[in-house]
């Protein structure tokens, strides 16, 4: 069985391509985005192990979410408090 690894061809071979070297970093160092390993020898640990690291993650971003929350009902609020004025002011209120 010829393998083709003779003479120029072995060279050639022994230097990775150029398309490779970009790779060749990343293998080696960590991935930048987290990750998480789960065991999905039992599903109720795999959905457990899921749920938890779901929890962790959006933990952080709960004071976020709950300001952004928080300023859009109060401009829903103002919305509703306009509407009911200007239903009032134009006596469709009592219409309905």
């Amino acid at each position: 069985m010829h393998l083709g690894l003779s003479g120029p061809n072995a060279r050639v071979r022994a230097t990775p391509p150029t398309c490779q070297a970009p790779l060749q970093g990343r293998l080696t160092r960590p991935p930048q985005a987290p990750g998480v390993i789960v065991p999905a020898n039992r599903k109720w640990y795999r959905d457990l192990a899921i749920a938890d690291a779901l929890v962790s993650t959006l933990r952080s971003h709960r004071r976020t979410w709950r300001a952004r929350l928080e300023e859009l009902n109060e401009q829903r609020l103002k919305e509703l408090a306009d509407l009911r004025a200007r239903d009032v002011a134009s006596g469709v209120a009592g219409r309905r």
